[in-house]
């Protein structure tokens, strides 16, 4: 269980990286973030069936075994620093984010970091695998920006391989603009 809450706080603390800085890009509204979540991943009791969720949990049938997780957060505030994103700077403010967390992050690789559209919205995709506090993971995050940040953070750990779920699940994002 404390893996699992461990590699929550990831998703959470990974959400924050990209609120500073300047930038422009597009400002349509964003009332909520849909996704199909691939076979074998259920979502947490604490997240289900609510209505334009700001945060979601999805994790494999039994976390003991395989901690696995997707993690959905949406931030409400305006969003800045997106457009002039880049690997350098982001390793530095994942680096500070773990840190302030009293975590230690090692040996970061980026395998994609790519602009690109998500339901014809601007967005990044961000691939990469780290070591934290000696537990190996691979990451990969789609941010999506509007008026407000939507954060899809997918997690794997050590040997377990959802890399190839992942990225058909990431061609079921449904991005819902509010009226």
């Amino acid at each position: 269980m404390k893996k699992l809450l461990t590699l929550i706080l990831i998703g959470i603390l990974a959400f924050g990286l990209v609120s500073c800085g300047s930038g422009s890009g597009s400002n349509a509204k964003i009332g909520d973030v849909k996704i199909t979540a691939p076979e074998g991943m259920v979502e947490s009791s604490e997240t289900k069936d609510k209505e334009a969720s700001t945060k979601r949990v999805w994790q494999t049938a039994d976390p003991t075994t395989d901690p696995t997780n997707i993690v959905y957060m949406m931030n409400e505030e305006k969003v800045t620093g997106f457009d002039d994103m880049n690997e350098k700077e982001y390793e530095k403010l994942l680096k500070e984010q773990y840190k302030t967390a009293n975590y230690a992050v090692d040996d970061i690789e980026f395998k994609e970091f790519d602009k690109t559209k998500v339901d014809g919205f601007d967005a990044w995709k961000i691939k990469m695998a780290y070591s934290l506090n000696g537990l190996k993971l691979t990451q990969l995050q789609i941010l999506i920006k509007g008026d407000k940040m939507a954060t899809y953070t997918f997690t794997t750990v050590g040997e377990n391989d959802w890399m190839d779920k992942f990225e058909k699940a990431v061609k079921t994002i449904d991005v819902i603009e509010a009226k």
